[in-house]
């Protein structure tokens, strides 16, 4: 959180020398839990506003603020010759902060590759259950009774394929999220998000870099 603090600040200076765009994108969070093994995994949406700064040298910060979907499922064996799943989503407001580079390459296609923190809080959540025997039932999630946390502080690494005409860049993004807060709030059990994104998008050039 500090990390993204001070990269806001930092904004301010950028804001009045460097080059300015604004997107959007928008796709799939392939989402898994890992505790002393990773859970099987579900595939949730995501979308976020993109504000990016270009600072020098081919690299830019990008600020995303948006929304993302991460969980995990759960085999059960009932003991009873059937086969169970819980179904777990939390819905979570996401600011990222990435430091992006941008390869130079002599071509409107470029490559890129980019790290940084992740911010979310979860607004809301779902559990569901299926089985070979019963319809899927979908109740939501109570974090203080389930003792689900509802901030999760994650590392971001990311790469790219971009396509620059005029002042629009198209671009598909693959990105890895590696969570660093323990999901569960009791000291006896540990669970942390982990998460592949794929996305697609786009930026509006608003201001080429001025120079000096």
């Amino acid at each position: 959180m500090k990390t993204i603090l001070l990269s806001i600040i930092f904004l301010f200076p950028l804001l009045l020398w460097g080059q300015l765009s604004i997107g959007a994108k928008g796709g799939i969070n392939i989402a898994k839990w890992q505790d002393d093994k990773f859970l099987p995994s579900i595939t949730r949406s995501q979308g976020s506003a993109i504000f990016e700064v270009g600072i020098r040298n081919n690299f830019f910060l990008d600020y995303e603020l948006g929304f993302i979907q991460k969980g995990s499922t759960q085999p059960i064996d009932p003991g009873d010759g059937t086969s169970k799943e819980w179904y777990y989503t939390f819905n979570y407001l996401d600011l990222s902060v990435l430091l992006k580079y941008s390869i130079p390459i002599p071509s409107d296609f470029g490559v890129y590759i980019a790290a940084g923190p992740s911010f979310s809080y979860a607004i809301s959540g779902e559990s569901d259950v299926s089985s070979t025997t019963i319809r899927p039932t979908i109740t939501k999630v109570d974090f203080e009774v389930l003792g689900f946390r509802r901030t999760d502080f994650s590392v971001a690494l990311s790469s790219g394929l971009s396509y620059q005409f005029n002042r629009v860049q198209l671009f598909t993004d693959v990105r890895y999220l590696i969570g660093l807060t323990d999901l569960i709030a009791s000291e006896q059990d540990s669970l942390f998000n982990r998460g592949l994104g794929i996305t697609i998008g786009g930026l509006y050039l608003l201001r080429p870099s001025k120079k000096k």
